[in-house]
């Protein structure tokens, strides 16, 4: 499971790591964190389980997918 935080923290950390793209400098870190946090909570328990994350990444949640990609960018 993911917190808030932590889902502040990664979006943070990866965003000094990672160049934006132009769609992505209109999202700040903080909307791309509340956003996906909306998406990506279903249940509204206030914690993201693996299920919650890959459901909404399947779906292509538009802020969700935003995310997963930057992630995958991440490591690749």
């Amino acid at each position: 499971m993911i917190s808030k935080s932590e889902l502040g923290k990664l979006v943070k950390d990866m965003s000094g790591l990672m160049v934006a793209s132009r769609t992505e400098k209109d999202i700040s870190e903080d909307e791309l964190v509340e956003s996906s946090w909306r998406e990506m909570d279903s249940d509204r328990d206030n914690c993201i389980t693996m299920d919650e994350f890959v459901t909404s990444v399947l779906r292509h949640d538009k802020f969700s997918k935003l995310l997963a990609i930057r992630v995958l960018d991440f490591f690749t």
